[in-house]
């Protein structure tokens, strides 16, 4: 998922993309032994270890459920994976060399959650990234004591908004951003709201206690 450099959210889709880790060459006997009842395929050697001594070879599998039970197997026989820790679309980046922007061609379809999808594109990293990234600082303050946040604030470019647990003053200070509200509930509800309208790329911030 990213934003496109219009400002439209995106997601790509590749259906052809299975799930894999590397193991030592090595350990092949054992590997065997421990996925023999998952269905996986073994690639040729393509792959060294950092210090060029041993071969890797890459499992594939056709499905995430027996990719996630290779990984524990793998765990429990003592077997090492050196990408073993690795999310699925974190080694979909480093295997197809995709250090940041892309460039996406192929046909779209409207989405649900984002503007457009694309099913099967042809994908390929680029250089420099144009698309704006939206950031929104949030700050949440809470109570230690019995767990109710007392506060939420968001700021996006240098714009900000306070949701206050609180009853409402006398005066009306939602022209300063300042927001009161009777419960809890009610504030997350409006914070999570605020979110959504700003609908931001990233969320950075923080959470304080008293």
């Amino acid at each position: 998922m990213g934003r496109l450099d219009d400002g439209r959210s995106f997601a790509a889709v590749d259906g052809k993309w299975r799930p894999s880790l590397h193991v030592f060459e090595r350990d092949m006997d054992k590997v065997r032994s421990a996925l023999s009842s998952l269905k996986h395929e073994v690639g040729s050697p393509t792959l060294e270890s950092f210090d060029g001594r041993e071969k890797l070879l890459r499992l594939t599998f056709l499905h995430h459920r027996d990719y996630n039970a290779a990984r524990k197997r793998l765990e429990q026989a003592a077997i090492l994976s050196p990408d073993g820790d690795l999310k699925p679309p974190d080694a979909y980046f480093i295997l197809n060399r995709i250090k940041g922007p892309v460039e996406l061609d192929g046909e779209t379809r409207p989405g649900r959650f984002v503007d457009l999808v694309f099913p099967d594109p042809r994908i390929s990293p680029v250089g420099e990234c144009k698309a704006p990234l939206k950031v929104a600082s949030i700050d949440i303050e809470t109570d230690v004591d019995n767990g109710t946040i007392l506060a939420a604030a968001m700021s996006v470019g240098g714009d900000g908004l306070v949701r206050v647990l609180t009853e409402a003053p006398a005066y009306d200070a939602s022209k300063d951003g300042v927001f009161f509200h009777a419960s809890e509930a009610s504030l997350l509800s409006a914070f999570l709201r605020d979110i959504r309208t700003e609908d931001p790329d990233v969320l950075t911030g923080s959470t304080s206690s008293t």
